[in-house]
């Protein structure tokens, strides 16, 4: 279900109180790894865009919290991410507790090193 909240702080307070907390983290994450990035809803979910370039999205879906996006990240943290729900395009979580938030921060300061640069 896409979410029609104005804005990431009401997102996330209309989220199920389980992943409240974790999307308040990648949140938190975005917003220090990307600081130069416009923070809006797109697409029904918290988006991070630059330069007119979505970097990264994140969703509570009806199942899973996912993460899209990242412009080649995911892939050259491939290895840590070994045994994650994958999709085209997304990593899921079944699981709040089950994200490596490390890990994402990592992910997210390589998304902000190669923002405007190609993959």
């Amino acid at each position: 279900m896409q979410s029609t909240a104005p804005d990431v702080e009401s997102y996330i307070a209309e989220a199920p109180e389980a992943r409240r907390e974790a999307l308040g983290r990648l949140r938190a994450l975005c917003r220090e790894a990307l600081p130069h990035a416009e923070e809006l809803i797109l697409y029904g979910m918290p988006a991070y865009r630059q330069d007119g370039v979505l970097l990264v999205a994140f969703a509570s879906q009806k199942n899973h919290l996912a993460i899209y996006g990242c412009h080649g990240a995911v892939e050259r943290h491939d290895g840590r991410l070994a045994g994650a729900d994958r999709g085209k395009g997304c990593v899921r979580y079944r699981k709040p507790d089950a994200i490596d938030f490390n890990l994402w921060k990592t992910i997210l300061r390589d998304v902000g090193a190669h923002a405007g640069r190609p993959n």
